[in-house]
């Protein structure tokens, strides 16, 4: 059965996929700061060149970028108790609703 879009309902989504993105984010940051910072002290210990500034916030939003993407697949398979997120063909959703009501004369 296809449910209302509450307020209620969509900061229940909106929070599972915020508060785990938000962790990958972290957690995305430090792994970042940590191989940049190795590889800066790499790159001091052999003489390379230097590595731009740039570099590791690129990085970092690239792999940021892409751990989101698995954060909403893994929101969109979130069982929310009284419901779930399902994605439906136009076909499948108009099955489900009900009749419209006859046109008033």
């Amino acid at each position: 059965m296809e449910l209302i879009l509450t307020w209620k309902r969509m900061a229940r989504i909106w929070w599972a996929f915020t508060w785990r993105n938000l962790l990958a984010i972290v957690l995305c940051g430090v792994v970042t700061f940590l191989t940049m910072s190795g590889l800066i002290e790499l790159q001091q210990l052999l003489g390379w060149e230097p590595i731009p500034d740039w570099l590791g916030e690129v990085v970092g939003f690239g792999v940021g970028l892409t751990l989101s993407v698995f954060v909403l697949r893994m929101v969109l398979r979130v069982d929310f108790g009284k419901f779930r997120i399902a994605l439906l063909s136009h076909d499948a959703a108009a099955r489900l609703r009900p009749p419209d009501p006859p046109p008033k004369p």
